[in-house]
């Protein structure tokens, strides 16, 4: 892919969060993550050949450490959605592209950042994350394309105050300790090199075995 590259890709970020509070139990026993829908753009610096990116995802963040007593906010940030390029494969047109052949891929973020509480309603931070487009061979080719951007933001919240934090947590409810054996069975359509092969049926059969050790852990063993 290196002769695809003729420079560094830029782009921006653009968030809403809404940040938990204690309200649910589960949000207490997680350290009050936050939930955000983003809106990205990218530009990969080739228009003619991978041309750009616009991602729209939904995802949680999970803070490191304990949010209601520090300015500070250690954080890691998982979301999933689905992104537009603008330039894909084509065998006549961009037959160069080999990185996906389809404009509506999938879009994976993973995220570590730190922000910094400067005044009641703005807080400033930074950011290093990973973001993995691919269309899971739906097409191909489907090389898939991974960014790493090291970025800095500045977050400001809408209302003019915050609800306290409620640390109290409830006694957690009895779980099954049983062990539990299960079957999965799953099937779809992909498609595999060489270009122009068409389609293909899949099918897959996972067996494991589970146990619930905790009201946040689950330990599972298996075969697919």
């Amino acid at each position: 892919m290196g002769h695809l590259i003729k420079g560094h890709p830029e782009g921006f970020r653009l968030s809403f969060i809404r940040k938990s509070y204690g309200t649910r139990n589960w949000e207490r026993l997680y350290r009050y993550p936050e939930f955000s829908a983003t809106l990205s753009y990218y530009d990969l610096k080739n228009d003619e050949v991978l041309g750009k990116i616009v991602a729209l995802n939904t995802g949680l963040g999970f803070h490191l450490n304990d949010i209601t007593s520090q300015r500070g906010d250690f954080q890691v940030y998982l979301g999933f959605g689905l992104s537009y390029f603008t330039r894909v494969y084509d065998k006549v047109e961009n037959n160069k592209n080999n990185v996906v052949s389809s404009h509506l891929p999938w879009n994976v973020n993973l995220r570590l950042a730190y922000w910094y509480k400067i005044t009641k309603r703005f807080e400033l931070g930074t950011a290093l994350q990973l973001s993995h487009f691919s269309n899971a061979s739906r097409n191909v080719p489907n090389f898939g394309l991974n960014l790493i951007n090291l970025n800095a933001g500045l977050r400001y919240q809408i209302s003019s105050s915050a609800p306290e934090y409620n640390k109290v947590i409830s006694q957690p409810e009895p779980f099954n300790k049983k062990s539990f054996i299960n079957i999965d069975l799953r099937a779809g359509v992909s498609q595999v090199e060489p270009v122009g092969t068409g389609p293909s049926l899949y099918m897959a059969m996972s067996l494991f075995w589970n146990k619930r050790l905790s009201t946040k852990s689950i330990l599972d063993a298996g075969i697919e």
